[in-house]
């Protein structure tokens, strides 16, 4: 599926805690580079982990979007906002923590419209990045 973009290797961890899902890290890598080392691999796994005992703290009932009141939340806040419906969807997408590119290419957009979109959502809620934008959230994702 990646192997248009150049990418031939992922390895992904799972982010848990306390049996709450939290989410994904995957390292990608194209062909040339070869498979993972178990160095890399062994990388991975403590990244995770202090990520997810991170992402735990800061969500200690894990992150549900997909749950009806936790949408219905998330739905009421961008309107609260004036979030357009494009911005809406970055912003979810955001939340699911993929990158410029990978939210460029499953809209199939390009990058700096994905921007101008971020500039947008982060203009609207007072917030200049990622973090910013989670911490606005936090109440919704809990």
């Amino acid at each position: 599926m990646m192997e248009p973009q150049g990418v031939y290797f992922g390895c992904t961890a799972t982010l848990a805690r306390n049996d709450n899902p939290l989410g994904s890290i995957t390292l990608f890598r194209e062909r040339k580079a070869g498979d993972f080392t178990d160095t890399e691999l062994a990388i991975l796994l403590e990244v995770a982990q202090h990520a997810s005992i991170a992402l735990g703290n800061f969500y200690p009932q894990g992150i549900k979007l997909s749950q009806t009141e936790d949408a219905n939340q998330l739905n009421a806040f961008i309107t609260e906002h004036n979030i357009q419906p494009r911005e809406a969807e970055i912003m979810r997408l955001m939340l699911d923590g993929k990158t410029n590119k990978q939210m460029a290419n499953e809209l199939f957009i390009r990058e700096s419209t994905v921007k101008k979109h971020v500039n947008a959502i982060y203009r609207k809620l007072g917030v200049s990045n990622r973090l910013g934008l989670m911490t606005a959230t936090q109440n919704i994702l809990r």
